[in-house]
């Protein structure tokens, strides 16, 4: 067991190969002196030995003595892809970023990996170096086509570098590979609103993005001026009318929120439809508050559904404006089925919906 620690500790920080007793040594029996001992040299830890030190290693994040391991079995078997890899991470790890790159994409070479491609990709996207990140994206996910987190950021990264078709192509395949997670959604949400930003004046889509920015903060008012100075420099941005009429509705001003809502709805692009089934289902709901009997709440929310589907907020603008209408098949139907989401209602949603269904169908 010394002889292995020792063998070890030589291969991490390094040993002499010779040397010499600092004691006189005895005077022979004959009077010669005695030629000095030969320094024994130690045999190299054996593969499997090494490859178990370096998952141990690895287990307890120790970055330095990986970094050191893994190093040591790339130079005995110059073909291991993995050994490469994991000299690689922990130089990553221990903010040798260059070093790390260096290594990963040579074990890439000598074996290709879809995670080791995904770590290269994350980590030239954090050195800003977007092109190279893609390339290693795409090189990931073909050979791994199941692999949803590599298809997610691909997506993103293909919307930064301007392939924004693509990247609603990548989205697709998210949400093929995952129907129900909620991330899939927020992809095709930030997409779109990606989308409705390359096709206005950049100034324009930095008010709105500052004002999206200040609203989230709780700076209303400030928010409001954002998104106004963007509609200045861009009368139809279809997102930032919507933004101004989500603000316009929390103060109250209705009527101006209306108008807004009406403004955005058109203007939206196709590949903005989810941005556009929410201001549908938005005017919905602010003309059912006012008291709008007519069929026109029913069929923007309808055609919200059509798009996003059957959603707790919108099936409860539904069974209002049905509600309100009298069309009491209608409403009966939205309130059961809200009730019967997964959802998690709000209080008062839940309430009414409870009521009216109460008093519906007894």
């Amino acid at each position: 067991m010394r002889k292995l620690l020792v063998g070890l500790l030589c291969m991490t920080v390094g040993c002499a190969t010779t040397a010499t007793s600092t004691t006189p040594s005895a005077p022979s029996s004959s009077g010669a002196p005695e030629a000095s001992a030969k320094t024994e040299v130690k045999d190299p830890v054996s593969l499997d030995t090494l490859k178990a030190e370096i998952q141990k290693a690895r287990e307890s994040k120790d970055w330095p003595r990986l970094q050191s391991l893994a190093r040591e079995l790339a130079q005995r078997e110059p073909e291991n892809g993995e050994a490469l890899a994991y000299a690689g991470m922990a130089s990553i790890m221990l903010g040798q970023k260059e070093e790390g790159i260096a290594e990963l994409e040579k074990s890439v070479t000598v074996k290709d990996s879809a995670p080791i491609r995904y770590i290269l990709a994350s980590v030239l996207r954090g050195e800003d170096q977007p092109q190279q990140a893609l390339e290693h994206l795409e090189r990931a996910v073909a050979l791994d086509e199941e692999a949803v987190q590599a298809w997610y950021d691909l997506a993103l990264l293909r919307a930064q570098v301007g392939k924004i078709d693509d990247a609603f192509a990548a989205a697709d395949r998210v949400k093929a590979l995952a129907p129900e997670a909620p991330q899939a959604e927020a992809l095709f949400m930030f997409l779109s609103q990606w989308h409705a930003a390359m096709r206005v004046p950049p100034e324009a889509a930095a008010h709105n993005a500052q004002g999206s920015k200040l609203a989230t903060e709780g700076h209303v008012e400030e928010a409001i001026t954002e998104f106004e100075a963007a509609l200045k420099l861009a009368a139809d941005y279809a997102d930032a009318h919507y933004n101004l009429a989500l603000l316009l509705s929390r103060k109250g001003e209705k009527p101006r929120a209306e108008q807004e809502y009406r403004k955005a709805i058109p203007g939206f692009h196709e590949r903005e439809k989810l941005l556009r089934a929410d201001a549908q289902n938005n005017l919905a709901f602010l003309m059912v508050e006012r008291g709008v009997k007519t069929e026109e709440p029913v069929t923007l929310v309808r055609a919200a559904i059509a798009v996003r589907g059957e959603r707790a907020s919108y099936l409860d603008t539904l069974a209002r404006a049905c509600d309100a209408r009298k069309d009491k098949e209608c409403a009966v139907e939205a309130f059961r089925k809200l009730l019967a989401s997964s959802a998690k209602l709000p209080f008062d949603v839940k309430t009414h919906a409870e009521q009216r269904l109460q008093a519906l169908a007894p």
